[in-house]
């Protein structure tokens, strides 16, 4: 799947220093599930939890056009923004990779494996990978996603056997 995102933020670039982010992003619902399957909008991340490098952070997803952050999202986001407007700081194209971690038939999770190209930004173009985790909603301990996420990056797209209490045994990372 291939998207193009546009990333907001004060000038200060308050909400990223916060770990929160606020995005516009088009072309991810494409029909062949390989999209987040919210499709098309705006999404502002908010962090709950963090150990180390892994960032644990709820969604909030708001319709509108790309040239107007919605009144809703902003709301949220003034927590942080303050009083200081936000305006477009970078603009990325992302070619993403999903892959289905899955057990005895029962999804555990997906793995987004980003190829992402930054058009503009403070820092002026470049490009990086981003290796993604969502859980499938599943009853699992609090220590989990950031297990989950070290294996992940750890095996580099191997298969993989995960035990989650018990209940997830010989998980597979699937057409890697």
């Amino acid at each position: 799947v291939e998207t193009a995102t546009t990333y907001v933020d004060t000038k200060d670039l308050r909400l990223a220093r916060w770990g929160w982010s606020l995005r516009h992003r088009e072309g991810e619902d494409q029909g062949d599930g390989q999209g987040d399957g919210q499709g098309d909008g705006w999404t502002l991340k908010v962090p709950e939890s963090s150990s180390g490098k892994v960032l644990v952070r709820s969604e909030h997803r708001f319709e509108g056009a790309p040239d107007t952050v919605p009144a809703e999202a902003l709301d949220l986001a003034t927590a942080v923004t303050r009083s200081e407007p936000v305006e477009p700081v970078a603009m990325l194209r992302t070619t993403r990779r999903v892959v289905i971690l899955s057990s005895e038939g029962s999804v555990v999770a997906e793995v987004m494996d980003d190829r992402v190209r930054v058009e503009r930004s403070p820092a002026g173009p470049s490009t990086f990978r981003e290796v993604e985790v969502e859980l499938a909603g599943l009853p699992v301990p609090k220590e989990a996603p950031l297990t989950l996420a070290r294996r992940v990056v750890r095996l580099r797209c191997r298969a993989a056997s995960l035990l989650v209490e018990g209940a997830f045994e010989d998980a597979l990372i699937a057409n890697c």
